[in-house]
C-alpha cells in the first residue's frame, strides 16, 4: 500500500524525479506507483522520469484524495494560485485586474483586492484563501464573507476603480454595474452561498463561472450606476 501523503511531499519538493528512485524511496512496486500517479494532476511520466508541471494541480489532486491540507499548503505558490483563478475566468470572457489597491477614505486605510473579473455589467471581486479545516468553522466563514463584502463595497465606491471601469463601458447610457464578492479557496470541502457572497473551491470554479448567470440570482449584488 502506498503512502499517498509521503508520495505527494516528495513530488512537491522536486521538479522531477526518476520513477525507479521514487519507487525505491516509497518501497512500492513501480507498476503500482504508475497507477497511483495516474490519479494525480500536474505530473507526467516521460523517459522513466516523473516531471511536475504544476504543483497547484498536484495539491488539488491530493486534497480531493483526502490528504490533510496542512501537509500540502506549505508548497502552494500563491502567484500560481492567482494565475489559475485568472485563467479560468478569462476563459469565460472576463477581463482581469490583479491586486488592486485602493484607499478607504473614511478610515484612511488601504484595501486590496486579489483579482477583479469584469464582464459588464457583472464584476467579480475575488479574494483567494488557503483555509485549513481548523479555520473554516461556520462562524469564521461568516466573518470572512462579511469582511470581503465590505471590501467589495469599498471597491464599488472607489474613484480610481471607477475611472478604470470606464474603459470597459461602450454604451452611452446609464449602466448599473453589479459587484459580486467571491472567495476562492483551495479546500475542496467548502462551497458556500451566503447572502453577501460566494465561497468557491478552485476545483469548482470553472462550473461556477459557466453557471454564473443562474447562480448570481442567489444573492443581492452591490450595485453602482455609471454613465459614459
Amino acid at each position: 500500500m502506498i503512502h499517498l501523503s509521503e508520495m505527494l511531499r516528495m513530488l512537491l519538493e522536486r521538479k522531477e524525479i526518476e520513477l525507479e528512485t521514487l519507487s525505491k524511496m516509497l518501497s512500492v512496486d513501480k507498476k503500482v506507483l504508475v497507477e497511483y500517479l495516474k490519479k494525480i494532476g500536474g505530473v507526467v511520466i516521460f523517459d522513466e522520469k516523473i516531471i511536475v508541471n504544476s504543483k497547484l494541480d498536484v495539491i488539488q489532486s491530493g486534497l480531493l484524495l483526502g490528504v490533510p491540507p496542512n501537509i500540502l499548503f506549505r508548497y502552494v505558490d500563491w502567484r500560481e494560485f492567482e494565475k489559475k483563478v485568472s485563467d479560468i475566468i478569462e476563459k469565460h470572457g472576463f477581463s482581469v485586474i490583479y491586486n488592486f489597491v485602493g484607499l478607504d477614505r473614511f478610515r484612511k486605510k488601504r484595501f486590496q483586492v486579489d483579482i477583479i473579473g469584469i464582464k459588464v455589467p457583472d464584476i467579480l471581486v475575488i479574494d483567494t484563501k488557503h483555509w485549513s479545516y481548523k479555520t473554516t468553522v461556520k462562524s469564521r466563514i461568516q466573518i470572512e464573507i462579511q469582511k470581503h463584502y465590505e471590501r467589495a463595497k469599498l471597491l464599488a465606491e472607489n474613484t480610481k476603480f471607477s475611472t478604470m471601469l470606464f474603459n470597459y463601458l461602450t454604451s452611452k447610457k446609464t449602466r448599473v454595474m453589479r459587484f459580486y464578492p467571491v472567495i476562492v479557496t483551495l479546500s475542496p470541502k467548502y462551497k458556500w452561498i451566503d447572502e453577501k457572497g460566494f465561497i468557491v473551491p478552485l476545483n469548482y470554479l470553472n462550473d461556477f463561472i459557466i453557471h454564473f448567470h443562474q447562480i448570481r440570482e442567489e444573492i443581492a449584488p452591490i450595485v453602482k450606476e455609471m454613465r459614459v
